[in-house]
């Protein structure tokens, strides 16, 4: 798994773990910079991304589907799981947290984060920059 496309989604949108984990190809937006995600409770909502991680995500596409063996149909998830035989499944909870530690701890000298510590550094920077805040 790129873990850096998926560490830059969660400070470039500030969705849950459950969100990303669940984000299939048809629930990205390009052109308005957002992606389609189902929140606690099976609301449905719009999430804004920003322009770099938007391409993050695209930059991981370019390579998915060689890496992964993922198909680009729209019911497709984004983030797959490498195996070596059948169809690739998405990404866990726990596998994403465990790369979020492991990679975030790799750069923050001995020091590892969470999904969730990332959701709320989106939400700490984006109150600091424009006075709003996420839930």
């Amino acid at each position: 798994m790129n873990s850096e496309k998926e560490y830059s989604l969660f400070l470039g949108s500030g969705i849950r773990v459950n969100e990303l984990s669940n984000l299939r190809l048809r629930d990205l937006d390009f052109e308005e910079k957002q992606i389609h995600v189902l929140r606690k409770g099976g609301k449905k909502d719009v999430v804004a991304v920003s322009p770099p991680s938007m391409q993050d995500i695209k930059d991981y596409l370019a390579v998915r589907t060689e890496r992964y063996r993922g198909s680009n149909d729209d019911t497709d998830y984004v983030f797959l799981t490498r195996v070596n035989d059948g169809a690739p499944p998405p990404l866990s909870n726990r596998a994403i947290e465990a790369l979020v530690k492991k990679y975030t701890k790799a750069f923050k000298i001995n020091k590892s984060m969470s999904p969730h510590k990332l959701r709320h550094t989106y939400g700490t920077n984006l109150m600091e920059q424009s006075g709003a805040f996420i839930y």
